[in-house]
């Protein structure tokens, strides 16, 4: 994992031209042929028509209190195999626990974290170069104005990466951003989390086991 707390844009930008330049340099991640980004769990694969699409917003409303990061964890685990994923974390109040996502099969060398609560202004220089497959924006609500979304909706669809929402409430057709493609809502129940698809799919549930392993400290 590359530490980026409180960095500056351009400090985020040098270190990822360092450690990874050949990868940026290629076109391969423009000329990749898959529209979506599949789970590691392929029962949330299958659930989702082949997974998160790339060029676009997932939005997805988790409560604050319990797992529903570990299922998003499993996206990164997929993209960062081969590709760079940024995790934006707005909340003051949580930091990530790298042992914990690392044994769920993540790459810490392609996984950039950065503590923000202003993504577009101090990382924009990211958010506008193909440099990540997976961008997710954990973020408090009054962190991101719909002139942030439409911004990076739009960079999202220019440069074919994949860009995840969290919301700390349940979604509805009503509630959530216009520019999400893809609307997804993560309930905990006894022993399971369940999905409910919400916009940009047929409606459709699913209810998995609830992972035991927690992927943050603090309100994850």
């Amino acid at each position: 994992m590359i530490p980026s707390a409180q960095r500056p844009n351009d400090w985020l930008w040098s270190q990822v031209l360092a450690q990874f330049p050949i990868h940026i340099a290629t076109q391969a991640t423009l000329t990749d042929t898959r529209v979506k980004i599949p789970s590691t769990n392929p029962k949330i694969t299958q659930f989702l028509g082949g997974g998160i699409p790339k060029g676009a917003i997932t939005e997805i409303g988790i409560p604050v209190g319990f797992s529903g990061r570990t299922i998003i964890a499993d996206f990164v685990s997929r993209v960062t195999q081969t590709d760079l994923c940024l995790w934006v974390n707005g909340h003051s109040d949580m930091r990530v626990y790298p042992p914990a996502w690392i044994a769920r099969g993540i790459n810490p060398l392609k996984w950039v974290v950065a503590n923000s609560g202003q993504p577009v202004r101090e990382l924009k220089a990211s958010l506008m170069q193909p440099i990540f497959q997976l961008l997710i924006l954990d973020m408090e609500s009054h962190q991101l104005s719909a002139e942030d979304i439409a911004f990076i909706s739009m960079q999202a669809r220019l440069h074919h990466y994949a860009v995840i929402v969290i919301r700390p409430f349940l979604l509805s057709n009503h509630r959530g951003n216009t520019w999400a493609k893809l609307r997804i809502n993560m309930t905990p129940q006894r022993h399971h989390i369940h999905l409910s698809v919400i916009k940009g799919l047929a409606e459709r549930h699913l209810s998995i086991p609830n992972p035991v392993t927690a992927v943050t400290q603090g309100n994850a």
